[in-house]
């Protein structure tokens, strides 16, 4: 498959996408997430537009741990 359709595939309706992240909770030796700093996805919408934040998007997560317990 050729890398650039990644990045131009339409979006649903209302503007959303789906995804599929690979993630764990370990991000750097002694970091956890939910143990030792809070971790969040983070998109910058416009790079172009540095003065414009609006529409960034700053979505916190939370990793479960066996048992069901989040982090």
């Amino acid at each position: 498959m050729n890398p650039s359709t990644y990045t131009t595939l339409p979006y649903e309706k209302g503007g959303a996408f789906r995804t599929t992240l690979n993630l764990r909770p370990e991000i750097a030796d002694g970091k956890v997430c939910g143990e030792t700093v809070r971790c969040a996805i983070v998109t910058r919408a416009d790079f172009t537009a540095t003065n414009e934040r609006l529409y960034d998007q700053y979505i916190p997560v939370r990793f479960a741990v066996p048992g069901g317990v989040a982090r």
